[in-house]
């Protein structure tokens, strides 16, 4: 559902709403992966280093600092 609202919104005015809305839909993908192997957790600097560590192969380090950095906005 948040990916499809994302196109309705203006980019130049509601930036930071898109930027929100991306970083919430691979938070959850990602709970989803910890949810998949066994994991749970509300940390979402735990979500991003799971990747890092176990996800390696399937993430570049780009992919990966990018993530971390909509965690931050």
């Amino acid at each position: 559902m948040r990916y499809k609202k994302i196109g309705l919104y203006d980019q130049e005015t509601k930036s930071s709403l898109i930027l929100e809305m991306y970083y919430e839909i691979a938070k959850e993908l990602i709970t989803a992966i910890l949810f998949i192997d066994g994991y749970k957790t509300l940390s979402h600097t735990d979500l991003i280093e799971y990747l890092r560590i176990h996800y390696k192969n399937n993430f570049d380090d780009y992919e990966i600092e990018l993530l971390d950095q909509l965690r931050k906005y």
